[in-house]
């Protein structure tokens, strides 16, 4: 499935382009795509609508950003439709990695991520712990959500960052030379 998704390397990406879309978790690879009115993180744990859509759009949006994601569908037909195709960015390092693709091998590929601080997906059959602690765990392992304050902050950091794009030549404006 992972030769369905294509790294977008003449694509720079803003630091912490994750966190700016509403990702709060430490996953190294998080996957992003709209599904009917909302926009959908997943990290191979855990999957949230908690998304900062607005940044989503604003990034997909710009003319130099659309030039790079030009054979990808990132949004549905209708409002009750998954988009075909996705982003994933890997978290690690500040600057982040962002590739396209089907939204079934993106998140194919966050489930397969390794994790050696994940929690089980159930309570062990061992109980080595009592289930009340298991569920602490899991609860403490929830990414938080993002305040609409730094939202804000995040999203004025985006249209900063974007304004250091180049402009594509389809959309210079050649009149001034006649």
């Amino acid at each position: 499935m992972s030769d369905r998704i294509r790294h977008l390397s003449g694509l720079p990406i803003p630091d912490h382009l994750a966190r700016i879309f509403g990702y709060t978790g430490n996953r190294k690879q998080v996957a992003f795509y709209w599904q009917g009115n909302d926009l959908v993180y997943a990290d191979g744990e855990f999957s949230s609508t908690q998304c900062n859509w607005y940044a989503w759009q604003q990034f997909t949006a710009n003319d130099y950003v659309k030039m790079h994601l030009g054979p990808f569908h990132l949004y549905g037909i209708d409002d009750l439709d998954t988009a075909q195709d996705g982003l994933l960015i890997d978290t690690s390092g500040g600057h982040g990695r962002l590739e396209a693709g089907p939204v079934d091998a993106l998140l194919e590929r966050v489930r397969r991520q390794k994790d050696p601080e994940r929690a089980p997906d159930h309570p062990p059959h061992e109980m080595e712990i009592e289930t009340g602690q298991w569920l602490k765990q899991m609860w403490e392992r929830l990414p938080s959500s993002i305040s609409a304050t730094e939202t804000m902050q995040l999203n004025r950091d985006l249209q900063q960052w974007m304004k250091t794009l180049p402009i594509p030549l389809d959309r210079v404006d050649h009149t001034w030379m006649n």
